[in-house]
């Protein structure tokens, strides 16, 4: 619950950041670079958090993470306040630092507590709650936009980031290290060789849900990151950016429904899945107006929270419970290297070959992981945790 009311303040400003980034920048390859940087220090971050949550509390990441967040919505209105590119820097990396505690202590957290059976249900259920919540905060802003300037809508991530650290220092101390001396442990082992070393472990399954993760993550800054600008660049209103996301995120209130359907069906799921991105894709690449935007939000954001809940299965029940801290990180790793690939390398496209043709060279790329699929699926049915 705590984490879903930090999730409404955020999603009263995630629908404008990429339009209030392009406003900086003015080309997509310069908004790719300013919005990689987030995921460029969230990477950076993750082998820290990730061997931190096998040896401390994952309380305590938790809490590390959300004292950041304050800091990132005041940087974010004074850039907007004073123009200064810097302050929108800082803010990115602010970002990327306490969403690599806030992500790996809740993963470890959740995984820890939940029987292996139900796992999907169990991140499901999560993702149900905080898209909800996420979702409220952009209904709300689908009002405010009209009446507050963008800049000032930032500051509501500092209240709500308030109210979700005083509900976190209830949450109970699973009585490992102390933080001083996890830090002190996880230095003398080398935490970048230690992420290393994780990676090399995987199995084909767990290297398949890898190449799910990173792909999903390579398409989610498509459709979240540079479909709310492009629809800008049309004259599109603010009031209709927001509802894109709005509609994208819609299917996540849907997510306990399907982990109950990921925990029975993995295969049919992945299948389902990228045949869809892959004709939705297709179909963009040819048509250009806002009602396909809308139905290509849906259908996407439909097909990204089937995926990623069904990948967070299948990366669970091939992987060794006392490694669970570890997975955690390296999977977030690969899913922020296809953000960063995603935003750096579909902006810089967009620049030279434009949105329509892009949507087809990422239609190719989608065709190219149903074929890795169809060569595989039979292993990811069986169960050999």
């Amino acid at each position: 619950m705590a984490t879903a009311v930090r999730w409404f303040g955020w999603g009263i400003v995630e629908a404008l950041i990429p339009v209030f980034l392009f406003q900086v920048s003015n080309t997509y390859a310069v908004t790719g670079v300013l919005g990689a940087i987030y995921s460029f220090v969230f990477l950076l971050a993750l082998p820290c958090a990730g061997m931190l949550a096998d040896r401390v509390s994952a309380r305590t990441l938790l809490i590390i993470g959300i004292l950041i967040y304050p800091f990132i919505g005041l940087s974010y209105t004074l850039a907007g306040l004073t123009g200064f590119v810097s302050l929108i820097v800082i803010a990115r990396a602010l970002n990327g630092l306490a969403y690599a505690f806030d992500s790996v202590g809740r993963g470890a957290y959740f995984r820890n507590h939940s029987n292996n059976k139900i796992i999907s249900m169990v991140f499901g259920y999560f993702g149900t709650l905080t898209n909800l919540w996420w979702m409220m905060g952009l209904a709300l802003a689908l009002f405010l936009v009209s009446f507050v300037p963008m800049t000032w809508l930032f500051m509501a991530i500092i209240p709500t980031s308030v109210i979700s650290l005083v509900m976190f220092l209830h949450l109970d101390n699973d009585g490992r290290e102390k933080l001083g001396d996890g830090f002190r442990n996880i230095l003398s082992k080398g935490i970048y060789r230690s992420m290393f070393k994780e990676t090399r472990r995987w199995n084909g399954q767990v290297r398949f849900a890898g190449l799910i993760e990173f792909f999903s993550a390579f398409i989610g800054t498509l459709v979240s990151f540079f479909l709310p600008i492009y629809a800008y660049l049309q004259n599109e209103s603010l009031l209709k950016i927001v509802g894109i996301t709005l509609i994208l995120a819609s299917p996540g209130l849907l997510g306990n429904y399907f982990g109950r359907i990921a925990d029975k069906k993995r295969t049919r799921c992945i299948y389902v899945g990228l045949v869809s991105l892959f004709g939705v894709l297709l179909l963009l690449s040819v048509v250009k107006m806002y009602a396909l935007y809308l139905v290509a939000a849906l259908v996407m954001g439909t097909v990204l929270e089937l995926l990623s809940i069904t990948n967070t299965g299948i990366a669970t029940i091939f992987t060794k419970r006392g490694h669970y801290g570890r997975l955690s990180s390296a999977m977030n790793a690969v899913s922020e290297l296809g953000d960063i690939v995603g935003t750096l390398a579909i902006g810089f496209l967009i620049d030279r070959i434009g949105m329509q043709d892009n949507f087809l060279v990422i239609a190719a790329l989608t065709l190219g992981v149903l074929i890795v699929f169809w060569r595989m699926r039979g292993s990811l049915d069986s169960e050999n945790a």
